[in-house]
């Protein structure tokens, strides 16, 4: 009897077992996401909960007083879902995100999750010479059919320069006009209009350089004063020096301080003394760096007879200065002058200039 009532309670004991609710795992939210984004461009978190149905799925962002509600959406009939990522979307930096879902547990987050922004960079040349146009250009997408401007930095403040349209796909081209005829490096940015705020690009510099134009005589005789002349492009009142070539290198020679509008004036003196082609350039310092004329060359040539008879006619010459050996002829009329007629007959009749 006791081992008939033993096998009876055991089979109802068993039958509760079976009976039994089974436990159920609590729900998981999976998110993924780029972990890196320019700003001004869509990004989003994607994954799934682990509940079937609609459930209702949300991000979150930490901000300073804790943790704030960003986007909401709801999951598909298989538990995934994509929810874009908004906040940040217009400045640089690290933004810490976590995913929602409220489920029959209550609500279960994702594991935190960090998105980096990034500072977005447009295209530009980095240098131009003085007045030659030039542009910034890049992409924007949801600044599609919005105003992009460039701003200059002057004086220690951003200053809004010029403005266009970007066309259907986000794409612009502006132009960088500012300090277009200083030779000097200017910093820019770009603004862009989106439906979530203004987004501006990272600071860029664009360096535009000078240039020197120089004029000179072609030609002239030793022991005549000579210059070069002409025009800094860009920047006026700085240093400007001739360079000659010697012995296969330039050589610096004279130096002078350039007007306020740039122009110059130079004396060529290598070479005043001796005839032969001398290269010039003439260089100049200015905010963006050093820069150089074309090169020129001067020709000194050696003085004709003739000419040297015009220099000295009419004169009593008693010296003549000169930096290589010469030899003097002379002719002595005697205690009067009545020879004179002869002499110059003579010399006249030889084809010999003489005074």
């Amino acid at each position: 009897m006791g081992a008939r009532l033993f096998l009876t309670l055991m089979a109802a004991f068993a039958l509760l077992l079976g009976h039994a609710p089974q436990a159920t795992a609590a729900p998981v939210v999976h998110a993924a996401h780029a972990g890196s984004k320019t700003v001004g461009l869509s990004t989003y978190v994607w994954g799934s909960v682990t509940e079937s149905g609609a459930q209702e799925v949300w991000t979150e962002v930490q901000l300073p007083s804790g943790w704030s509600r960003s986007q909401a959406s709801r999951t598909d009939a298989g538990g995934g879902y994509t929810i874009e990522l908004t906040y940040g979307f217009t400045t640089p930096g690290q933004y810490r995100f976590r995913v929602g879902s409220r489920t029959h547990a209550g609500v279960v987050y994702s594991p935190v999750f960090t998105l980096t922004r990034t500072a977005w960079q447009p295209g530009w040349a980095v240098t131009k010479p003085i007045l030659q146009t030039t542009n910034t250009w890049g992409t924007v997408p949801l600044a599609a059919g919005r105003s992009v401007w460039t701003e200059a930095m002057v004086d220690g403040r951003w200053s809004r320069s010029q403005t266009r349209i970007a066309n259907a796909t986000g794409y612009f081209v502006v132009p960088l006009t500012y300090g277009a005829s200083q030779a000097r490096p200017q910093t820019f940015r770009v603004g862009a209009s989106t439906p979530r705020g203004t987004v501006y690009s990272q600071a860029f510099v664009l360096t535009r350089t000078g240039s020197v134009e120089a004029h000179t005589a072609g030609t002239k005789q030793v022991g005549q004063v000579t210059n070069t002349w002409g025009t800094v492009r860009g920047h006026g009142g700085g240093q400007v020096w001739t360079q000659v070539i010697v012995n296969g290198s330039w050589s610096t020679s004279q130096v002078r301080t350039a007007s306020a509008s740039g122009y110059f004036v130079i004396p060529l003196t290598y070479g005043a003394t001796t005839p032969g082609s001398y290269t010039y350039r003439v260089g100049a310092a200015t905010p963006s760096g050093t820069v150089y004329s074309s090169p020129f060359t001067l020709r000194r040539t050696a003085p004709t007879p003739s000419d040297l008879v015009e220099r000295w006619r009419g004169q009593d010459i008693e010296s003549f200065p000169t930096t290589r050996p010469v030899v003097a002829l002379t002719f002595d009329g005697g205690a009067d002058n009545s020879a004179v007629d002869r002499i110059l007959a003579t010399l006249e009749a030889n084809d010999v200039p003489a005074t």
